[in-house]
């Protein structure tokens, strides 16, 4: 595995419904700590299941309690949490396989089978 994360791999939110492609935007394939910006480099994954999400919890209170998903529209607001990462791109540190990202809704994202893209 390499000790950084290319432009393509896997993330993926603990109440999204599907993976996404992290988008790396340093002009290099490396994602870096700064590739959060949603819909950049962070897309949707899927539907939200997470109980935080004010549309989530709106359809679900419309449904009587049932939890109803609805699409994911990632609400990342702060940098990558980097793991060991020695990797630096333009003076940011690179991605690893133990980085993480925190929704505003709830979920942490991470990244799935770090070194293989899709």
């Amino acid at each position: 595995m390499p000790p950084h994360v290319e432009h393509g791999t896997l993330a993926r939110c603990q109440f999204g419904t599907a993976p996404a492609a992290i988008h790396a935007t340093s002009h290099v394939p490396i994602a870096i700590a700064s590739d959060y910006v949603p819909f950049e480099n962070i897309h949707p994954f899927g539907a939200c299941l997470c109980p935080g999400n004010p549309q989530v919890a709106a359809a679900t209170a419309a449904a009587m309690g049932v939890l109803t998903p609805m699409p994911c529209v990632p609400a990342v607001s702060e940098e990558w949490q980097v793991g060991d990462s020695q990797v630096w791109v333009r003076g940011v540190r690179a991605l690893d396989a133990h980085s993480s990202v925190r929704c505003r809704w709830g979920g942490l994202i991470q990244l799935v089978n770090p070194g293989k893209k899709p």
